[in-house]
């Protein structure tokens, strides 16, 4: 799922590197449950759910589209 969402953020925003496409995954995702800590990070359920939609609109904020 997260490979798929990563595709989409790159046809919107293909000069994108690693480091700054993870953070945006990242930073978009959707928590769900509890015990995140400060950087946004849970032992159970890592960054939270992929949110598809949330990533491809900030892409293409970044973009400048």
């Amino acid at each position: 799922m997260a490979a798929g969402v990563a595709a989409l953020v790159l046809s919107v925003h293909p000069d994108q590197d690693r480091g700054e496409l993870k953070s945006l995954l990242e930073g978009t995702a959707e928590k769900i449950g509890q015990g995140y800590d400060a950087r946004g990070h849970s032992d159970d359920f890592g960054f939270g759910r992929v949110h598809a939609g949330r990533a491809v609109e900030e892409a293409a904020r970044l973009a400048g589209l």
